[in-house]
């Protein structure tokens, strides 16, 4: 019985040992899980907080990039508001400087002189005008309109003729009517626009109006008139103006 006692005591105490061990590798095992565990939840937290920090940077850039792009935006608010609150003053000194020195572009406006029936064929028409003239004026004979500025100008010329009773009327009637400028350096005129038309009658109730219109480089000193072969038939009859008419108006080149 002692025997069997002092074998199985050696077997005890190897039991016990293995036991142990094991419970000391259960420990171990577990404090190393408990570690890898902290770890873990340090990295996280070290992760949350680093995309914390980025987001509130990101944030702070917008706003700063906002209130930069704002800030321009503001000031021009602020220099429209002046600008404007300026500009009746303004505006009224520019009306007041205009009407105090009003510049006008050139321009002329004649209508036919009548009557022109006793008139001799071929003549010049007679000009009276029909507004105030504006770098132009009319000579002494009222055939002639001169220029006083160079220029380019948009010349447009009606002319109306029309049958009298006391006029015979052949087969075939050729109205003819050039436009004369005049200018320094030339001893004749030159023709610078021309109105032909041939009218086929049988009786003295006809009418014809014809127009034309050009655009000519003038130079200060020109003079303008305008001739016709059959004087002696123009339309006096009732506003004038409306049918024989010389329009000169300046015509930027900017």
């Amino acid at each position: 019985m002692g025997a069997r006692l002092s074998r199985m005591a050696p077997m005890e105490l190897r039991r016990e040992e293995t036991v142990r061990a094991e419970i000391y590798n259960m420990l171990l095992e577990s404090d190393a899980s408990v570690h890898s565990h902290r770890a873990l939840r340090r990295e996280l937290c070290i992760t949350r907080m680093a995309i914390l920090i980025l987001a509130l940077l990101l944030c702070s850039t917008f706003c700063l990039l906002f209130f930069i792009q704002q800030r321009p935006a503001c000031n021009e608010k602020g220099h429209i508001a002046m600008a404007n609150a300026e500009l009746p003053v303004r505006v009224d000194a520019q009306v007041a400087a205009r009407e105090a020195s009003p510049e006008k572009p050139p321009s002329a406006s004649l209508s036919i002189s009548c009557p022109a029936i006793s008139a001799p064929d071929p003549g010049y028409i007679k000009w009276e005008m029909k507004r105030g003239l504006v770098g132009f004026s009319l000579g002494t004979d009222n055939e002639s309109l001169v220029v006083h500025q160079d220029g380019t100008y948009r010349i447009s010329v009606q002319v109306t003729y029309r049958g009298r009773d006391d006029v015979s009327c052949e087969e075939q009637i050729v109205l003819s009517n050039e436009l004369e400028r005049y200018t320094e350096g030339y001893v004749r005129a030159l023709t610078v626009l021309e109105l032909y038309e041939t009218i086929y009658c049988s009786s003295f109730t006809w009418r014809k109006s014809m127009y034309s219109e050009e655009v000519l480089t003038l130079g200060k000193g020109d003079t303008l008139k305008l001739q016709s072969n059959s004087r002696s038939l123009l339309d006096c009859d009732r506003n004038v103006g409306a049918k024989t008419f010389l329009t000169v108006h300046y015509e930027p080149t900017g």
